[in-house]
């Protein structure tokens, strides 16, 4: 049986296509300047969380080896 997706997820899976759909018709409009500001933006917001991500797990860890010794 497979399980559902989280919802935090989903709506991130549903964020980043709005993204790509807003940066393609940036793209399209010829709106270089736009689309690297965004560009960048989203880049940032997913190097956060990509760090947001590693502490928690290195914290999970560090918290697991503790309790085994």
């Amino acid at each position: 049986m497979s399980e559902l997706p989280d919802p935090v997820t989903q709506s991130f899976i549903v964020y980043m296509r709005h993204q790509l759909y807003r940066l393609r018709a940036a793209r399209s409009r010829s709106d270089y300047g736009g689309m690297s500001i965004e560009t960048a933006i989203i880049v940032g917001v997913l190097v956060l969380l990509a760090i947001g991500l590693g502490t928690f797990l290195s914290t999970k860890l560090t918290e697991k080896e503790g309790a085994i010794k």
